[in-house]
């Protein structure tokens, strides 16, 4: 039998980093179906990931937020 682990998971670690992002204001970029891709005080590096995942992946949702304000969406016309 398989014992549970007392370590953090990866899923975990995201769970607190999103936690931790919608109580301050940093910057976040996510995926449409709310999966959190990116967080950081660092504006300019969020633009720069939002800029990499919209290259890398088209077709996907993206948002890039600051707390809950918007600042970019792709594709730009989705509301």
């Amino acid at each position: 039998m398989k014992r549970p682990s007392n370590y953090p998971t990866a899923v975990d670690d995201m769970m607190k980093l999103a936690a931790e992002a919608d109580r301050s204001d940093h910057y976040k970029v996510d995926r449409g179906d709310g999966f959190l891709l990116y967080a950081s005080s660092d504006l300019s590096m969020a633009r720069a990931v939002f800029a990499l995942w919209k290259e890398r992946r088209p077709r996907g949702r993206y948002t890039l937020r600051q707390g809950i304000r918007v600042l970019e969406r792709w594709p730009p016309g989705r509301g």
